[in-house]
């Protein structure tokens, strides 16, 4: 999976960690 370095997407992968 390739991650964008967008900051919303870092974001939203950071929430999306944490709810795991």
């Amino acid at each position: 999976m390739q991650a964008s370095t967008h900051p919303k997407v870092k974001k939203i992968i950071l929430q999306f960690s944490r709810a795991l």
